[in-house]
């Protein structure tokens, strides 16, 4: 795939591919038996192409693999083996699982629900995979995108499908939603030089047109090339909502 490199000045940005996700949502009620040991009641159970098992989905976590579809195809090109990564609202843990799946040191998984929080330890522990991934809840009332975070723990790759729209939180589950004010997405941006690593990328899916520019508006602001994983257009051509979301990486100048 083509990388496009843009700013508000060029206006263009990469084309999301509208490929076909075979990622669906399934339930499976024979199975309930031998899952009925999860801290929480189970909604349904979700299937995608990278795990051969079903995740867990459980209430008031939010689930749409469709958001991820591309930035999980990068994730699986890549070869993080020995590499720190951390995902932010970690939702049901799908990409801080696909991140381990691809190698990853250690994953720093953070959700200010806890709901999410209690969801994707299950996953991990469901996968064999929990003693390489840490989750971590944020509080409410200290909303930052790394205020979970011990002073001096940087990463490799910080990876996230942040909150797509700026608009008020009613209840738990509107903060995998809702961003009032960008203030995750700027205290996320404030926050990179201290939690990059050398060389070190941030990718971002966003599937509004809204987002997209938030993005670039507030990387543009603070010096951040932004980069497209996918293929070249206008920005303006992209429509309001769309699926599956781009993948926006920022690396620090």
């Amino acid at each position: 795939m083509m990388a496009g490199h843009f700013d508000l000045r060029c206006g263009l940005i990469g084309s999301p591919q509208r490929l076909v996700a075979p990622a669906l949502a399934i339930c499976l009620g024979l199975l309930g038996c031998a899952h009925d040991s999860a801290p929480e009641p189970i909604r349904e159970w979700g299937q995608v192409e990278d795990f051969e098992q079903p995740l867990a989905v459980f209430e008031h976590v939010f689930w749409e693999p469709r958001d991820t579809t591309t930035t999980r195809e990068f994730l699986r090109a890549e070869d993080l083996t020995g590499k720190r990564v951390m995902e932010i609202g970690t939702g049901s843990g799908l990409l801080a699982l696909c991140a381990l799946k691809a190698g990853a040191e250690q994953v720093v998984a953070t959700d200010v629900n806890p709901h999410a929080v209690a969801n994707a330890h299950y996953n991990a522990e469901r996968l064999g995979l929990a003693d390489r991934l840490d989750v971590r809840r944020v509080a409410e009332e200290a909303r930052g995108a790394f205020v979970a975070l011990r002073p001096g723990e940087t990463f490799d790759l910080i990876v996230s499908n942040p909150p797509w729209e700026d608009a008020r939180v009613g209840k738990i589950e509107d903060y995998a939603l809702y961003d009032p004010g960008w203030l995750l997405l700027e205290s996320l941006l404030d926050g990179l030089p201290d939690r990059l690593s050398p060389d070190g990328r941030l990718w971002l899916a966003y599937g509004t047109r809204s987002g997209v520019l938030a993005v670039i508006r507030a990387a543009n602001a603070r010096g951040y090339p932004v980069t497209m994983l996918e293929q070249d257009q206008e920005v303006a051509s992209l429509p309001n909502e769309f699926l599956p979301a781009v993948t926006l990486e920022i690396r620090l100048p």
